[in-house]
């Protein structure tokens, strides 16, 4: 059963070694209505990086760059029990 429904779009670094950084003039201000910027997890942007990258049979390149902060949006309830997300 689904309970929430939240859209990402990572914001990556570059290079890895810059993966913690904070954005310049951060405070995590919210964009528009329903969403807002924050800086994820470790473990959580890692997570979402993974299940995004290229791969293929015997094939998994590196990654060079990590994530800096990430857009967000929480999907209202009534958008996705229209099944937009199906």
């Amino acid at each position: 059963m689904v309970t929430a429904v939240t859209d990402y779009l990572i914001v990556p670094t570059e290079p890895v070694h810059q993966r913690d950084a904070t954005p310049a003039g951060w405070n995590g201000p919210v964009l528009l209505q329903g969403l807002r910027i924050e800086q994820l997890d470790g473990a959580l942007a890692d997570r979402l990086m993974n299940a995004c990258e290229l791969r293929g049979e015997r094939w998994g390149p590196a990654r060079q760059f990590g994530c800096i902060h990430a857009f967000i949006a929480d999907v209202p309830r009534e958008r996705w029990e229209r099944k937009l997300y199906a």
